[in-house]
């Protein structure tokens, strides 16, 4: 976890975890993206739209 100098809280998370937060919700899709960071690193990123069951 990390806050950026503008107040915006970020957060690192697997994605199974994040399977597990949406439990409740069908998950509609996932897409997972190469991202660049603020810094200029390549980083795995994922969307998941989900819909509250």
């Amino acid at each position: 976890m990390f806050a950026t100098d503008d107040g915006a809280v970020c957060r690192h998370h697997d994605i199974a975890h994040l399977h597990a937060l949406l439990s409740d919700f069908d998950v509609v899709r996932e897409r997972r993206l190469d991202v660049a960071t603020m810094n200029g690193n390549r980083s795995g990123a994922v969307q998941l739209p989900a819909r509250k069951r």
